[in-house]
């Protein structure tokens, strides 16, 4: 590895690192399944990371949330590469309401 690779991905490192502290992160997948999250994540929905991981994104949405158009769109525009932002009301492991300032980056 080159200097200049060496000091880009320990920039990369202090980078993901002071997300991970500042931020709840989840990843998913183009069709909406769970790749990995953060600590602040889990802490906030209640849930262990090994319990999500491969989990679909509905898992923390409300039913009648899932059952609508909207939902299969947002994932398509997703897929499509389209950002989306905004305030998520989300369901927590225990049942409990969460509002997610939220954004989806597609990368």
């Amino acid at each position: 590895m080159t200097d200049s690779a060496a000091a880009t991905a320990a920039q990369f490192k202090a980078l993901r690192t002071a997300i991970d502290r500042a931020q709840a992160v989840i990843e998913f997948d183009a069709q909406g399944y769970v790749l990995d999250a953060n600590d602040n994540f889990c802490r906030t929905m209640g849930y262990e990371r090994q319990t999500i991981i491969g989990e679909h994104h509905r898992m923390f949405c409300a039913t009648e949330e899932v059952e609508k158009p909207a939902y299969a769109e947002f994932w398509q525009r997703l897929a499509e590469g389209h950002f989306d932002s905004g305030e998520y009301r989300r369901i927590a492991r225990d049942g409990s309401e969460v509002w997610l300032q939220a954004t989806y980056n597609p990368i």
